[in-house]
């Protein structure tokens, strides 16, 4: 004879279970149990794809902003470059340099947002967007102290490193695609922006 499973033993009638806690279980109980929990899961797929939709719906304002953004860089590197008073030159020089700074720690910021907010990250991915979402403002920060052209190259870098850090993650944070091709858009905008004086700069 063989004997009966601790945790569990059959009663009278098809497929009914009791636990040993005394609570009974049919298969209408246990079908409903599975399907709550599968729907716990599909709940967070559904809140995720609904944020991305939403992040989606706000490109057009984003698309403004961003190139908004970038006024400020050319019109100082504009100034930089072209104009024939040599105050100004330095005082655009050290405005971009301050600007392109700022930005630079707003970009590091951002990741702090997505690690408090962002659904369905595993623990690892949180403490990375935390730790790195800080580095852009200490970097940054300790560029500005680098001598004329170099500090506007460390910090065409630095923002080149941040992109290649968003493109990495950005599936995992359920961003779409359009993000992604407009942080490149910016991006590319900003390191130009920089390049073109501290280049001019150093030679």
């Amino acid at each position: 004879m063989v004997p009966e499973a601790p945790s569990t033993r059959a009663l009278k009638g098809p497929g009914r279970l009791r636990s040993s806690s005394g609570v009974g279980w049919d298969g209408d109980d246990m079908g409903r149990a599975v399907m709550a929990y599968s729907g716990s899961d599909n709940s967070k797929g559904t809140q995720t794809m609904a944020a991305s939709n939403d992040l989606h719906g706000q490109m057009p304002l984003m698309r403004i902003l961003g190139f908004g953004g970038l006024v400020p860089f050319y019109a100082l590197s504009i100034a930089v470059l072209f104009s024939q008073d040599a105050n100004l030159r330095n005082l655009a020089f050290v405005g971009l340099s301050v600007y392109a700074v700022a930005i630079l720690a707003f970009l590091g910021a951002v990741h702090w947002g997505f690690a408090m907010t962002a659904p369905d990250l595993s623990a690892d991915l949180r403490k990375k967007l935390l730790v790195f979402g800080v580095l852009p403002a200490l970097v940054g920060c300790s560029l500005f102290f680098l001598p004329g052209g170099y500090r506007l190259l460390g910090l065409a870098l630095a923002y080149g490193a941040v992109f290649v850090f968003d493109s990495t993650h950005y599936q995992s944070l359920g961003l779409p695609q359009d993000w992604l091709r407009l942080r490149s858009q910016l991006t590319t905008g900003a390191v130009l922006a920089l390049v073109g004086p501290g280049s001019l700069a150093i030679a």
